[in-house]
This record gives C-alpha cells, sequence and structure tokens, in this order.
C-alpha cells in the first residue's frame, strides 16, 4: 500500500531535471523536503544560488509520508520545558505557534493546493492520570499567557465521536493538511525562485577547501560555498559524527476508506487534529474526502503492518469498525534526546538541522527558513539548543542552560 496523500494529485509529482548544473553556485542543500525546499527559498529571497538535491523524490520522506498536523509546541510537554528551561519555556513555546503561522503564509503567499485546515488540535486524555497531566499543563500554559481550552465530559465526546476520553485541551491555532502537497508545492515554489531542485541523485560532500566544498551530484561535481544537509532522520548518513543527535523513528500510518457522511461529520466535528496524551501516542485527522488518517505506536513486538495498526485504530475509535483500510505506509521521522529540534554546524563548516520529535510538518519549515537566513547572513538564529554530541556544534547562547534529555516521544 502506499501513502493516502499521493492519491490525491494523480499521477506523482516529478520535478523537471535541470539541463545544466553550474559548475559553482554558492550553496548545496541535501535533502528536498519542507526544511531544505524553505530554506532554499530563504536563501534565493537573499539573492543565492542554490541547488537542492535529494536522493529519492521531492516529498518521499517524512515530509510527505506524516500525519498532516500543523501543530502548536513542541515535543516536550510544557512541563518539562519548564523544567529544563526556565523562564526560556514561553519564548521556546511560541516558536512552535509561530512555525504554523510560518506554514499558512507559505500556502497563501505561492497558491499551494494542499488542504490546508486551520482545525485546530485536540491533546485527549485516555486515563484520569493522563488527564490529570495535561490540566497541569493547561495551568502553566495559562500563566505563561498561552491560550488554551479545556473540555471535560460531554464536550469531549462531542468533538471526538463518543469516545471514552476523560478530557481534552483545544488549541485553535493548530491546522491539518496534505503535507504531501505542501512539499511539492514548496518545491514549484523553490523552482519558481530560482533554485535549482534535482531528483534521484545522491549527493555526496567533499571538503571543506579553502573556502568551499564539493558536492557530488548524480556524478557532476558542483563547488559551492555552503552545505547545508536537511535529511533529519538521515542526518547520521552524510554527516556521522550527528549520530547522538538523532534517532529515526519510523511511524505506521493508515488511511481508510471514506467513511458514510453521518459517520465523518458525527466522529470529528470541525476536523481538528487530535492526539492521545498516551503510551501509544495514537493521532489522527479527517480529509476533506472523509478519510480517517490514523498513526499509532504499536504494541512491543508487534510487526507494522496493516492489520496490526488496523487492530489498535479500531480500539481507539471503535465507531469504524467494517470501515476497510485502503492505505498504509510508514514516515521516517527524527527524535532528539531533548525533544528539540536543533541548527547546528560540524567543525568542518556543514550546517545541519532537524530532530522535530513528531511537530516536523511546521518546525520544519520554521527551521528551513531559519538556516536558510543563518547562511545568507552568517548571523545564527537564536534556537534553543538541546545538547552537544560529539563532533558537531549547535547554535547556543552561552546563558541559557541546555535540557536534560526527555525520555518521552510522540510521532505525528
Amino acid at each position: 500500500m502506499s501513502s493516502v496523500y499521493w492519491q490525491s494529485v494523480g499521477p506523482r509529482w516529478t520535478c523537471p531535471r535541470p539541463d545544466v548544473l553550474p559548475a559553482t553556485l554558492d550553496v548545496a542543500v541535501l535533502g528536498a523536503g519542507l526544511t531544505g525546499l524553505s530554506a532554499a527559498l530563504a536563501m534565493r529571497a537573499a539573492g543565492l544560488s542554490v541547488v537542492v538535491v535529494d536522493r529519492g523524490r521531492v516529498g518521499d520522506g517524512a515530509s510527505g509520508r506524516n500525519g498532516g498536523q500543523v501543530l502548536t509546541g513542541l515535543n516536550p510537554s510544557y512541563r518539562e520545558l519548564r523544567r529544563i528551561g526556565g523562564a526560556d519555556a514561553p519564548t521556546w513555546w511560541a516558536q512552535g505557534a509561530a512555525a504554523v503561522q510560518d506554514v499558512a503564509a507559505l500556502v497563501e503567499r505561492h497558491h499551494i493546493a494542499c488542504d490546508w485546515h486551520p482545525g485546530g488540535h485536540l491533546a485527549v486524555a485516555a486515563s484520569p492520570h493522563r488527564w490529570r497531566r495535561l490540566l497541569a499543563d493547561a495551568a502553566l500554559l495559562a500563566a505563561d499567557g498561552f491560550r488554551i481550552g479545556v473540555l471535560e465530559g460531554p464536550a469531549v465526546a462531542e468533538r471526538v465521536g463518543g469516545s471514552g476520553y476523560v478530557g481534552a485541551l483545544f488549541d485553535r491555532a493548530s491546522a491539518t493538511v496534505n503535507p504531501y502537497r505542501l512539499t511539492v508545492g514548496l518545491a514549484d515554489a523553490a523552482l519558481s525562485a530560482g533554485a535549482l531542485v534535482v531528483e534521484q541523485a545522491p549527493g555526496t560532500i567533499e571538503g571543506p577547501g579553502s573556502g568551499w566544498f564539493r558536492v557530488q551530484v548524480g556524478g557532476r561535481a558542483i563547488t559551492v560555498q555552503r552545505v547545508l544537509v536537511a535529511t533529519n532522520a538521515f542526518l547520521p548518513e552524510l554527516v556521522p559524527t550527528l549520530a547522538g543527535h538523532v534517532r529515526r523513528v519510523d511511524s505506521p500510518m493508515l488511511a481508510t476508506g471514506p467513511l458514510p457522511p453521518a459517520l465523518a461529520g458525527r466522529l470529528l466535528p470541525g476536523r481538528p487534529a487530535v492526539f492521545e496524551e498516551s503510551r501509544r501516542t495514537a493521532h489522527f485527522q479527517m480529509t476533506p474526502g472523509g478519510r480517517l488518517v490514523f498513526g499509532s505506536r504499536l504494541p512491543d513486538g508487534t510487526p507494522a503492518t496493516p492489520a496490526a495498526l488496523g487492530a489498535v485504530l479500531r480500539r481507539v475509535l471503535p465507531a469504524v469498525e467494517g470501515v476497510p483500510v485502503e492505505y498504509y505506509w510508514q514516515g521516517p521521522l527524527a527524535v532528539s534526546p531533548a525533544g528539540l529540534p536543533t541548527l547546528g554546524e560540524t567543525p568542518g563548516g556543514i550546517r545541519w538541522v532537524g530532530g522535530y520529535g513528531g511537530h516536523g510538518v511546521a518546525l520544519a519549515v520554521r527551521l528551513g527558513m531559519a538556516a536558510g537566513r543563518w547562511i545568507a547572513t552568517d548571523r545564527p538564529p537564536a534556537w534553543p539548543e538541546p545538547r552537544r554530541h560529539g563532533g558537531a556544534r549547535a547554535t547556543r547562547n552561552p546563558r541559557r542552560r541546555p535540557p536534560a534529555p526527555h525520555s518521552g516521544e510522540t510521532t505525528r
């Protein structure tokens, strides 16, 4: 089975291959996902010449194969951010809210048809213990000036199809999207802005020399002044010293056939994004065509198959019993030890970004643009740096206390 997002565009999008690759350019970006394409747009706005290279096809990685949830916030809970970041926690959390607006602005500016739907998101609790944790988050968020809705009892059942959830927090600033169409829309925008985008051309990095790198692109050597590695879960494959910075997580996803209209309207009125505060971290949304897109961590030792994930879906949402599963896929996400994404630079001058922890649709765009501006101006952006890792240094404010590792993970 393949991703449901691809079927919405008819024939798969193919990047027009450039007739000629210049021998020299300002920047090479490795990874044609949301991060790399957003970075290319920022660098083209600053007048830099850019080539974006991908060993696969645009949108084939996590950028085009995720849950389609464009969420505010970050991977760690707000309680955890307050613990590890102290007074910086509100600033860090606000980055997530700003990231959603970044995506919305690009969608509007470039007229990207990607089923953008600002329906907010519900963080739901499946037990009283989990609900107490969410309420503690809500209290801290409110104290720091973040608006969050609190739903209990019948109000939750009305928003999530009569399920057994104890309570929910509602953040109206989040959205849902077809992430594949968003990614290829950004590729079209980057091409229109004058960037080169090359698919199915494995890139390798040589150098640095005296102020330059040589990047092999499909057998052709291009000399550039800067390199940005934007491959997220695959960062260590190109920069082995980043092996301790990100851990790959393959997130299984499915999409049902179209639900009966009455069931679709009752299950998720208003079509919010939903994710559970639970060990299984189930997450789901409804597409404009009435299909349920669902992902979850599987029980330990359970092979990742459509049947196994479908069984979890029916436990979470019994109302869909009998609705067929028509699409199944996996997306390779990346989780950092602290749960926070990071921009960094190796001692040799290769810049990199990644580790979105399941919030990559929004954060990849914001971090990609930040990385592009960093390369264009050579001024490191202000961003929380969770931890140093062997052979690479991340941008950091020396006054900040680095956060401790975070044990949780989500894959939305």
